[in-house]
């Protein structure tokens, strides 16, 4: 009979004893504004298919549209706090620009920045549309 192959530990196994033998935890459902880790992972999908994780969406100029949601898994990967929250432009020049923040405050903040960075282009967009319909033309018989 072949020998069967022996597994190799896990990866929950593997990422302990990459972070020093604690237990990382990744998942993360809100009470009202506040991140609470969730080990169980069907708690965790049962709290993700029904809650409401927007924080803020705000629809811009020519269909751009900025959207800040809670996102439920920590996008910091085990290095440092829990990054959880993002805001992301969707449409114009900075389609699919991002920022992530910490905390529900921090990614209200931030909404607003992204928005305001997001209004910028629209008035680069504004002066560069009036400098080409009615900047310096040429006059006739020149």
């Amino acid at each position: 009979y072949p020998q069967e192959k022996k597994r190799g530990p896990s990866s929950s196994i593997l990422l302990r004893i990459l972070e020093g033998g604690r237990k990382v935890t990744t998942k993360y459902i809100l009470e009202g504004k506040t991140p609470k880790p969730v080990d169980n992972i069907l708690e965790w999908c049962n709290w993700f298919e029904t809650a409401d994780r927007k924080v803020s969406f705000t629809k811009m100029w020519l269909g751009v549209e900025v959207s800040t949601v809670f996102l439920g898994l920590d996008h910091s990967f085990g290095r440092g706090a829990p990054i959880l929250f993002e805001t992301m432009i969707f449409g114009g020049k900075q389609d699919q620009y991002q920022e992530r923040y910490y905390t529900w405050e921090e990614a209200e903040v931030g909404h607003r920045q992204v928005c305001i960075l997001s209004e910028g282009n629209f008035f680069e967009f504004l002066y560069t549309l009036l400098k080409v319909a009615f900047g310096p033309r040429a006059r006739k018989g020149d």
